[in-house]
């Protein structure tokens, strides 16, 4: 399956540049409510593409990735998981 991860563009707006705790450097981390808001229009786009895919039928080219995120977003809500 290919990440569109690949362009980590889409996440530095979340990254954040820390001094360390002993003053000897920096360290760097992702703002956690700017990663959510990312990571939450990523899959609000995957569940557009989940609704618009085929259920039944023929195979199409992606279609295992897509039975692999119908699955992987119904047992994260399954656990209460919020997306």
């Amino acid at each position: 399956m290919t990440s569109s991860l690949k362009e980590p563009s889409q996440l530095l707006t979340a990254l954040r540049q820390y001094s360390h705790n002993h003053g000897d450097g920096f360290v760097f981390g992702y703002d956690k409510a700017e990663t959510d808001r990312i990571v939450m229009a990523l899959v609000e786009a995957l569940e557009q593409v989940i609704k618009a895919a085929p259920s039944s039928g023929p195979l199409w080219y992606g279609s295992e990735q897509i039975v692999e995120a119908r699955e992987a977003i119904a047992a994260h809500r399954k656990q209460g998981g919020d997306l």
